[in-house]
């Protein structure tokens, strides 16, 4: 049994049935838009986030109101059977977030297929 409880998951559809489409080495996930690149063994692969709850905290095991959470988050990516996951706190949290803000500014282009020449 897990303490995690999920937040977001980016990447394979896995109740829709649906498979990720390849283009060259770039797989993309169905509705949520999540790329690997040069993944060579791509049927499976994921990002996803998950809050601890307040009552899985040493010394607030008596504390259910469903809202208070750990000052920790887990950040997970999986991919052909591998799977890593970190613990961040609010500092690395409001960093990610920095860096992805600042990474959606920018002008995007988008792969070619590797036989378009």
């Amino acid at each position: 049994m897990s303490i995690y409880c999920s937040r977001v998951t980016l990447g394979l559809d896995y109740w829709a049935g649906k498979k990720p489409r390849r283009n060259g080495r770039v797989v993309t996930y169905p509705n949520n838009r999540l790329a690997l690149v040069d993944a060579d063994n791509w049927p499976q692969g994921n990002v996803d986030t998950a809050s601890i709850p307040a009552w899985c905290v040493p010394g607030h095991e008596e504390e259910y109101d469903g809202e208070a959470i750990s000052e920790w988050m887990r950040l997970s990516v999986s991919s052909a059977g591998s799977h890593l996951s970190v613990l961040i706190d609010q500092k690395a949290a409001r960093l990610l977030v920095k860096d992805l803000r600042s990474w959606l500014k920018y002008p995007k282009v988008t792969s070619a297929p590797e036989d378009a020449a």
